[in-house]
């Protein structure tokens, strides 16, 4: 992300974690290019940090309904014939 900032790559930041050790990355990106939107996407559950963020920086929330039908299918062959399952948890 503060790569990206750095040498102009895309137009905005998308960072999904509520990590406070990315605060320092969040602050420098937002050092380095001031105008540049970056949104906090908090998975849900989980609420935004509660650190001092830049004014460029927004957070909201991933909803349950949302993260669900973003999940891959239970069951994945890989090319190989092999098999990967999704983790209980995750269903």
């Amino acid at each position: 992300m503060v790569e990206d900032a750095a040498q102009r790559y895309g137009d905005l930041s998308v960072l999904i974690t509520t990590d406070t050790d990315l605060t320092p990355a969040i602050n420098a990106t937002a050092e380095i290019a001031p105008d540049r939107p970056i949104y906090l996407a908090c998975p849900a559950g989980r609420q935004p940090p509660q650190v001092r963020r830049p004014p460029s920086v927004t957070s909201f929330l991933i909803g349950r309904r949302q993260l669900a039908a973003s999940l891959l299918p239970a069951r994945v062959v890989g090319s190989k014939g092999q098999i990967h399952e999704r983790p209980d948890k995750w269903r």
